[in-house]
């Protein structure tokens, strides 16, 4: 029997509360280059943080999907349940995840449209790491991954929307964002450092332990 769910479902789904991980650091690029007198087109600006958001919930429901079909998330773990719980099957966030990265793309593509086909290389930086997260992350190389993610491939991005050009000078607006981060994934990881070690994957925080808090 199919559980009943509603559009608030499918939305809790993608983890919504997480998204201001993807977003400050688009926000921040755009201020930095607002308050440095650039001129930032407002129509860019909106749809690249509508862009990040989708990838990121994209990049969430994938994830969630890899975690339970190989057992990391389990009825021993915290956070995200709809798996384990019964509230969707695996098959409906594979077919979730797929359908947000084909929507990002399409978003993404009205930004190449608007500011050059060289747009394109970071849309596919930025999809190649969503895809390729969970076996690093099953590996210890997870929180590079999210750092590359969440830091280097929004400010590129945004850069390159508002400037033309793959400039580095926001680097430090988006920094803190990046470790803030990875800080919390680490934090996430080490909360779950037991069941992740019962499930045979191996995170940062599982391998240094408490004493590399």
């Amino acid at each position: 029997m199919t559980n009943k769910r509603t559009l608030a479902d499918w939305f809790l789904a993608t983890r919504p509360w997480s998204y201001p991980a993807s977003t400050m650091p688009v926000a921040l690029v755009l201020a930095y280059y607002f308050a440095d007198g650039v001129a930032v087109d407002p129509v860019n600006a909106v749809w690249a943080l509508v862009n990040i958001v989708i990838f990121h919930a994209a990049g969430n429901v994938w994830s969630d999907y890899f975690d339970f079909q190989y057992g990391v998330d389990n009825q021993n773990t915290l956070g995200v349940r709809q798996l384990v719980d019964g509230k969707f099957v695996a098959r409906e966030f594979l077919w979730l995840a797929i359908f947000l990265f084909a929507a990002g793309t399409l978003c993404a593509l009205f930004l190449v449209w608007r500011t050059g086909l060289p747009f394109l290389a970071v849309t596919f930086a930025g999809i190649a790491a969503a895809l390729v997260y969970p076996p690093f992350k099953y590996r210890v190389g997870g929180d590079a991954v999210i750092f590359i993610a969440y830091t280097l491939t929004p400010l590129f991005a945004t850069a390159w929307i508002v400037t033309g050009t793959w400039s580095l000078d926001a680097i430090w607006a988006v920094l803190p964002t990046g470790i803030l981060t990875v800080g919390i994934l680490h934090a996430n990881n080490l909360r779950d450092a037991k069941t992740d070690t019962e499930a045979g994957i191996r995170t940062l925080a599982s391998v240094l332990g408490k004493n590399g808090r």
